[in-house]
């Protein structure tokens, strides 16, 4: 006797968990967005054209504001290559909101951190697209021998938020070793 297939039960889906919308690295970014682009008009306003060579001294040698342009990267490398940098800036903006969706959970020096450097490039790019410069103006440790870059506000919260990102993804992002 032939037994007729019986139709097999319809297989359950299991609902996969979404990762919910943290709006954290984004708010991080538009206040970095907004304190740089400040900063920067601040100092436009009060220091006037980098040719002046006004300054205000907070610890002489140590600190200094003044106003300079920068069409170049940090520590001044690529200079003149504004479209260059405007399109680098552009992928790494592109690539930190390919991250930014990953993010895990319970990271919240990750997520400002992703913030931080998301809020410094766009604020960058703003004065490349804008003006055809970057307007630096934090002037820190300078001697006759020794002359740091200046940088700005952008400048610092990408260096700071790409070394929570890389301490991040040496010391916690590792799969777990037998």
């Amino acid at each position: 006797m032939m037994v007729a297939d019986s139709p097999s039960p319809p297989t359950a889906t299991v609902p996969v968990a979404r990762r919910g919308f943290d709006v954290a690295p984004l708010i991080v970014a538009v206040v970095v967005v907004a304190l740089d682009q400040a900063t920067k008009a601040w100092v436009v306003n009060t220091l006037g054209a980098p040719e002046a060579r006004n300054a205000i001294t907070l610890i002489p040698g140590w600190l200094e504001f003044r106003h300079d342009q920068n069409t170049g990267a940090a520590f001044s490398n690529f200079q003149g290559q504004n479209a260059f940098l405007i399109i680098l800036g552009l992928v790494i903006i592109g690539g930190l909101v390919y991250y930014y969706r990953a993010l895990p959970k319970g990271r919240p020096a990750l997520q400002i951190a992703v913030g931080a450097v998301l809020g410094g490039a766009i604020g960058n790019i703003i004065d490349r697209v804008r003006l055809g410069h970057v307007t630096d103006w934090i002037h820190f440790f300078h001697t006759s021998s020794f002359n740091f870059p200046t940088f700005n506000i952008a400048d610092s919260c990408i260096s700071v938020g790409m070394i929570v990102i890389a301490l991040y993804l040496f010391f916690f992002d590792r799969p777990a070793q037998k």
